[in-house]
């Protein structure tokens, strides 16, 4: 079975982090994980051992280096998660799934003038990051089908729309897979 890179160096806080640690209780003991997270972010304690969590400092310097272990770690049938909005900055050998999250960045209705500075700053940045590095991911997933529309059309690559169903039993997973297509979860659109 491939090795599952889960890349959230871009998840600080918030929902982004409640979706990240359920999604890495969830991670079956057969795959052998590793994670990049944010040094600052809090990772549940009780991960099983396959999966391998590496703090990331937040500078410019730390995500570069976190991106240049990750592209030189990858062998061709690994698969990434890029979790958080962020695709990779490099081209990488195995798959890419980039879960896009944030609507911010992919609608262009949406009102980013009435936010912050810093935030509105921020949003451009990532925005201009997902289009000019868009083909080095495999696919792109959201949860909605309205964010699919917008991503498809904004980001011109197929958009996959699959739920996110948090469980730390990893039955209950293997149950889903063998149900029909529409229940299948993130975690194993990624690597089953």
């Amino acid at each position: 079975m491939p090795r599952l890179f889960v890349h959230a160096i871009n998840v600080h806080q918030g929902g982004g982090t409640v979706l990240l640690c359920d999604l890495l209780r969830a991670i079956p003991p057969e795959v052998e994980a590793v994670v990049n997270v944010d040094a600052c972010v809090g990772v549940p304690a009780d991960l099983r051992d396959h999966v391998r969590v590496e703090g990331v400092e937040p500078t410019l310097l730390g995500r570069f280096a976190a991106e240049r272990r990750l592209a030189g770690a990858l062998a061709p049938d690994d698969r990434v998660l890029c979790f958080g909005n962020l695709l990779p900055l490099f081209r990488l050998r195995g798959e890419a799934v980039v879960f896009l999250q944030n609507r911010y960045l992919v609608d262009p209705c949406a009102p980013l003038g009435t936010l912050p500075l810093k935030p509105r700053v921020r949003l451009r940045m990532v925005r201009a990051w997902l289009h000019s590095l868009r083909l080095n991911a495999s696919r792109y997933t959201v949860q909605a089908p309205a964010l699919q529309r917008l991503a498809a059309q904004q980001l011109c690559v197929p958009v996959s729309c699959v739920p996110f169903v948090p469980t730390d039993d990893p039955d209950q997973i293997g149950a889903v897979k063998n149900e029909s297509p529409s229940k299948k979860t993130l975690l194993l659109d990624i690597y089953i």
